[in-house]
């Protein structure tokens, strides 16, 4: 079976730990937690699955995990492109560190919203114009964003628009190929981080058949059913290498127990 299929409902059971690593003491640490998360991104969900998961780190208790999510989000950005997240819905928690009791949160947050600016353009001045920011605050961060715009650092390509528009608020991405284009396609051209070239082959999208249109024949099943056959599971708790060897020697007891038919045993 494609381990994809099994990670991905795991993730949210992962990154409260990983969260938690971006406000390690360690630089080190919170550098290899960034790739981490970054290859998750690319090897078993989308940018935009994986920080819909990740939005409560912008509240967390650890200041330098605040800071770290908001570098985190830049690394996303320069690694993904725009057009990969679903920028409304992050912008509101940057302008909330804005605030932040720490300076290095502050400096992060607006690093932030300035990178967005570079990847997406005037629909982000329109749309902090509508947050209720202080006015003395939108002068600093707008004079960041004409900045960063003369100095020809600028990635953005698609025509403005309206950066609360529904359908184009995933940064760069025209809202014509909203429907064809994959939430995890990659810019031909990264920069930042190095996540290298592996990409998951032979891949099918929820909905479509295995085995081509094997759904007529005996015994065939589609996506779905596979899909819940791994997933749809009992929960182990398992806390240590100890735990682990009791809970597969009883799985292999059960298994191997020939006085039982296999229904019985699987069951």
């Amino acid at each position: 079976p494609d381990l994809v299929l099994v990670l991905k409902p795991q993730i949210g059971t992962v990154l409260p730990s990983l969260l938690d690593r971006l406000g390690d003491s360690k630089d080190s640490v919170r550098e290899q937690d960034q790739a981490l998360l970054l290859k998750i991104m690319e090897l078993i969900a989308s940018p935009q699955y994986v920080w819909d998961r990740m939005l409560g780190g912008f509240k967390h208790k650890n200041f330098r995990t605040r800071e770290g999510v908001c570098l985190c989000l830049i690394a996303t950005l320069n690694t993904y492109g725009a057009h990969s997240l679903t920028l409304s819905k992050i912008v509101p928690h940057i302008c909330n560190l804005l605030g932040d009791p720490n300076s290095q949160v502050r400096d992060a947050a607006m690093n932030s919203l300035v990178d967005i600016y570079r990847h997406v353009g005037e629909r982000v001045r329109a749309d902090l114009s509508k947050k209720g920011l202080p006015q003395s605050r939108l002068n600093v961060i707008f004079t960041k964003f004409d900045e960063v715009q003369k100095s020809g650092t600028m990635i953005q390509t698609s025509a403005d628009k309206n950066f609360d528009d529904e359908d184009s608020v995933d940064g760069n991405r025209p809202s014509s190929a909203s429907s064809s284009t994959s939430s995890k396609a990659v810019p031909s051209s990264r920069k930042g981080v190095n996540m290298g070239t592996t990409r998951r082959p032979g891949t099918t999208t929820p909905g479509t058949k295995l085995a081509g249109s094997a759904k007529e024949g005996a015994g065939a099943v589609d996506e779905e059913d596979f899909i819940k056959a791994f997933v749809d599971v009992p929960t182990v708790q398992i806390y240590s290498s100890r735990d682990l060897e009791e809970s597969i020697n009883k799985i292999r007891e059960i298994l191997s127990d020939d006085k039982h038919d296999w229904e019985q045993r699987i069951a």
